[in-house]
């Protein structure tokens, strides 16, 4: 088996160099584009050099030398509308830097020394931004903005709220509450009237009833509970139906 090369000095100071000429290059380029645009040229300097800079992100072994050179600081530049003419970039400009950014780790730190963040926020807002864009921007702001509210960014650690056996979830109608709602209308009328089933907003998931072990567990009260339940609907509904045929034969 070959050996893995070991990280040395050198190795740290090559990537450096590499990261730190290509974001100049990227700073040149868009400077380039702007003259040209100002003049009322074609402006080819960013996509002739695109395929340059997408090696340099795609690198995993860049990215440390990628955020401590400030690499993001030129991304933002080539993402930022022109200052000419307000234009946005190039779509294939848009779509390979807004692809290789949800790859890649970026810490809070990094994008406060860079405008990248100020810069996808204006593309969630942009009425002239793609919509897959828009969503890929909204994707990012939402993944970028999760450690400034102390959320994780990792979605195998997210709590999710559960509710308990006894409690009822918020907007939820149980069976007694429609049958209540059954007897006040015969009370007050001869004419019985079906409730009208509403929807409502669910903010907690469903307490699981099987164990882990994959026994039934109070599933199986849970199930017996849900058969009466449907029983005493089945024997309201033919109730219901009953008083309807009567009416109408009245």
């Amino acid at each position: 088996m070959r050996r893995r090369r070991r990280k040395t000095d050198g190795d740290d100071t090559f990537a450096d160099d590499e990261v730190v000429k290509v974001k100049e290059s990227m700073m040149t380029a868009a400077i380039e584009d702007e003259e040209a645009i100002m003049e009322k040229k074609p402006a080819l300097s960013k996509l002739k050099m695109l395929p340059q800079v997408m090696d340099v992100l795609q690198k995993q072994s860049l990215q440390a030398a990628i955020l401590d050179n400030g690499m993001l600081e030129a991304v933002a530049r080539w993402l930022e509308p022109i200052k000419a003419d307000k234009s946005l970039p190039a779509m294939n400009i848009q779509n390979a830097l807004f692809t290789v950014l949800q790859k890649m780790y970026i810490d809070t730190s990094a994008l406060r020394e860079c405008d990248l963040g100020k810069v996808v926020l204006f593309y969630t807002k942009c009425t002239r931004v793609q919509e897959h864009i828009k969503r890929a921007a909204d994707q990012l702001v939402d993944t970028w903005s999760r450690p400034i509210i102390n959320r994780s960014s990792n979605y195998r650690s997210l709590v999710i709220p559960t509710a308990s056996s006894d409690s009822a979830v918020p907007g939820q109608i149980s069976l007694a509450k429609i049958l209540a709602e059954g007897k006040q209308a015969q009370e007050k009328t001869r004419r019985i009237r079906i409730p009208e089933r509403q929807f409502g907003v669910y903010t907690v998931a469903p307490r699981s009833q099987v164990l882990p072990d994959g026994r039934a567990g109070d599933g199986d009260e849970a199930r017996e509970r849900r058969r009466r339940e449907q029983e005493r609907l089945r024997r309201l509904q033919r109730k219901l139906q009953l008083a309807k045929q009567q009416n109408a034969r009245v």
